[in-house]
């Protein structure tokens, strides 16, 4: 998970650290902000004419609808479409502190709009980014490990059977095995902050240009648990 925080959010936010009476229409700033970053973030959704859809329900097979949509309108590489959705997320928000008299920020339960910036990806294949339209304006980068290890297969000539999300027959396995082993030593750091900023996040809302990495994480379905291949 990365989060990306504008300069003027750090800005803001020191200021109510320093002064909390200094931000007092925090929320219509928030609001402001959150516009302008669906907006930013959808811009290229709309340029390449991709599909945009909302969902009722966050419990709705987003994959599913994916495979339907590439069906639908195929693509060799890049953005497949964007869903939105509205979801749990974790927050802030201004509160004046009984013990300090002061208005302070803190974190707090929240709900709110998330976009999933579904593509094909030259290297990891089928993922997507997935961007909290509220404070802090997290992001989550997610990847299938198994769906980059078929491309690497397919690219090391090592023939294979792969249903759904198995690969009941391997070739080589041994090969395929030091394969998947390479997954767990790619710089991580740098490849998600070079996913997040370049599908998801603005550029007029990143904070000096950099990621503030909380957590580092990708969601895999093989990395991980690299027994050998059968």
């Amino acid at each position: 998970m990365l989060a990306p925080r504008p300069r003027r959010t750090a800005r803001c936010q020191r200021r109510a650290s320093l002064n909390p009476g200094a931000t007092p229409d925090f929320g219509a700033y928030a609001r402001q902000t959150t516009e302008e970053l669906k907006s930013a973030s959808l811009a290229k959704c709309h340029e390449l004419e991709r599909p945009y859809r909302y969902l009722t329900s966050s419990r709705e097979r987003k994959e599913t609808l994916v495979q339907r949509i590439l069906e639908r309108s195929p693509v060799d590489e890049g953005l497949i479409c964007v869903l939105s959705c509205v979801e749990p997320c974790t927050t802030f928000n201004l509160f004046r502190s009984r013990e300090t008299k002061r208005r302070e920020f803190r974190r707090q339960p929240g709900k709110c709009q998330h976009l999933y910036h579904y593509f094909l990806h030259p290297r990891f294949g089928l993922m997507h980014v997935r961007l909290q339209t509220w404070f802090p304006f997290t992001v989550q980068v997610c990847m299938n490990g198994r769906e980059w290890l078929a491309r690497e297969m397919t690219k090391s000539c090592i023939r294979f059977v792969k249903e759904d999300n198995c690969f009941p027959y391997v070739d080589d396995p041994l090969r395929a095995q030091r394969l998947l082993a390479k997954q767990v030593h790619v710089d991580w750091p740098h490849v998600l902050d070079r996913l997040a900023l370049s599908r998801s996040t603005p550029r007029s809302l990143r904070f000096s240009g950099e990621m503030i990495r909380t957590t580092t994480g990708v969601r895999t379905s093989s990395v991980g648990n690299r027994r050998p291949l059968r």
